[in-house]
């Protein structure tokens, strides 16, 4: 009987039978495994829609003529200020951002657009929203699925030439894949 029992260790311990035990105890472990977060779109070489005109970053910033033969540029760039969360409410990082358009006059524009994670590397962007004219964009979140930009407007009346000084809110949110105003 000792023997039976001294056997039946001794084949326990081979590498064979312990191969075996982590085959089967360890593959399924290894499929549990949260599979790694979608990385968020490419917002600097995206395209954006900004007053029906589509305009496509490279590295951030886009130039064109504003009319044939012209010397005035229409300069497009994306601003520093740039928020990742799930703007479009499926689970995948999306990423909010601020872009700052000067057509070629006196104005410098401000918009708001997102670039939805749609699995691919440059994403889906959304429409593009106007913030205001020559505003200073302080914090850009997103919460709840709600993009929320803190920026420094003008008082009504006052010069464009005056530096913006009062506080302002605005957030935006996805209605029927079409970036709109929130409340």
């Amino acid at each position: 009987m000792a023997n039976r029992i001294s056997t039946r260790v001794s084949s326990l311990s081979s590498p064979l039978w312990m191969w075996a035990v982590f085959v089967i105890l360890g593959l399924p472990a290894l499929s549990c495994q949260a599979a790694s977060p979608a990385k968020p779109p490419d917002a600097a070489n995206a395209t954006y829609t900004i007053d029906r005109q589509s305009i496509a970053l490279l590295n951030g910033s886009a130039e064109q003529s504003a009319a044939p033969g012209s010397a005035t540029k229409i300069v497009t760039e994306l601003s520093d200020k740039q928020a990742g969360g799930d703007v479009s409410g499926d689970g995948k990082p999306d990423v909010a951002v601020v872009l700052i358009h000067a057509p070629g006059g006196s104005g410098t524009f401000y918009y708001v657009a997102a670039v939805l994670n749609d699995g691919t590397e440059k994403g889906k962007t959304t429409n593009a929203e106007l913030l205001g004219d020559r505003i200073s964009v302080d914090k850009l979140n997103v919460v709840d699925s709600q993009i929320v930009v803190d920026y420094l407007d003008r008082r009504s009346g006052e010069p464009m030439a005056t530096p913006p000084s009062v506080k302002a809110t605005k957030k935006f949110a996805l209605k029927d894949g079409k970036l709109v105003a929130a409340q």
